[in-house]
């Protein structure tokens, strides 16, 4: 009882978070730019840097370049219905496996990524397999890009995988809390 309390205060550090740099150059000469459609360059950097943001930060080695979510995740993975690693098969019953293999503690917050190839295979199981229970799998099944799959957000991300090749892992949809990424 009269002992005294040791000090247990935990010592914090924040991430540390690489910088990369992309960069993009032209040459042109003045009569170049006052007598071509030169103004549209512009346009085609800002295209060219998001789809390179959009690869990198998905599919990125994190070396001289952002490590992509993909790369860096350690997470449970769910193989095919099969259940063998690198099974070509895909079924509703595999998307269920996905949000299940999230902890609870992340699926408050979590939305879903895919490319919108997958995004197309899932929609098209409310024609088949879901039958008349395909409204309880998509929100606004007739927009252009579902709001809600599942009841969380949908987001398209043409960086991930489009097909599903047997004998491959393949990854193919992504359930998490995307606040966590960094």
């Amino acid at each position: 009882e009269g002992a005294e309390v040791t000090d247990n205060t935990p010592t914090f550090e924040g991430p540390t978070i690489a910088v990369n740099k992309a960069a993009a150059y032209m040459f042109a000469s003045y009569e170049a730019l006052a007598d071509t459609g030169f103004d549209q360059v512009g346009e085609l950097f800002a295209d060219a840097k998001d789809r390179l943001e959009e690869t990198k930060l998905t599919t990125g080695t994190g070396s001289s370049e952002p490590k992509g979510l993909i790369t860096a995740l350690s997470g449970p993975q769910v193989a095919g219905s099969s259940g063998a690693a690198g099974a070509a098969d895909f079924v509703i019953g595999d998307v269920y496996a996905v949000k299940n293999a999230l902890g609870p503690r992340w699926r408050r917050n979590a939305a879903w990524m895919a490319n919108p190839a997958i995004l197309d295979r899932i929609r098209q199981f409310g024609n088949a397999a879901a039958g008349s229970n395909a409204a309880n799998f998509w929100t606004d099944l007739g927009a252009g890009v579902p709001s809600q799959l599942l009841g969380k957000g949908v987001y398209e991300d043409e960086a991930m995988d489009s097909t599903i090749v047997s004998g491959s892992n393949d990854d193919i949809l992504l359930f998490g809390d995307f606040k966590q990424y960094k």
